[in-house]
């Protein structure tokens, strides 16, 4: 599958130096990937992984992509990354099956699980509110 038209996308929230319990992105649902895309791991060479990503409006206008990785090695189908399971969660919580634009996510590096490995892996927690329904009407007559 093509990565298809990425490169218009807002730069990537970066959660590389994020800290434990402080570092979080909020804001409205700007878009949504309709469908994961396949694509090879930039730090493992011959491992392909299934990714989905949401672009988010932070309450200052900025728009951050949150990328997450559905499926590591898409050969061997082991779990989701933990953004993807804290969104996943969040979206059970709000009794939804999916995350629609003009809903609001927040995303936060909530925890650290030492691995042994020197580097820590991040935890996260996510919050979804679903964005609001009106009543739909068959007519655009004045209604008074």
């Amino acid at each position: 599958m093509e990565m298809k038209a990425t490169g218009d996308l807002p730069e990537a929230f970066a959660w590389a130096n994020s800290v434990a319990g402080e570092t979080t992105l909020e804001g409205r649902v700007d878009q949504v990937c309709d469908e994961p895309i396949e694509m090879e791991d930039r730090f493992n060479e011959g491992v392909r992984q299934s990714v989905v990503y949401v672009v988010i409006e932070d309450p200052t206008g900025d728009l951050y992509t949150l990328w997450m990785t559905e499926k590591k090695d898409v050969d061997k189908n082991p779990r989701p990354d933990r953004k993807y399971q804290a969104v996943a969660a969040a979206l059970k919580d709000a009794g939804v099956s999916q995350i629609l634009e003009g809903g609001t996510l927040k995303i936060q590096h909530s925890s650290d699980n030492d691995t042994g490995k020197g580097n820590a892996e991040k935890i996260f927690k996510a919050k979804y509110t679903p964005p609001a329904t009106g009543m739909a009407m068959e007519s655009e007559e004045d209604a008074f």
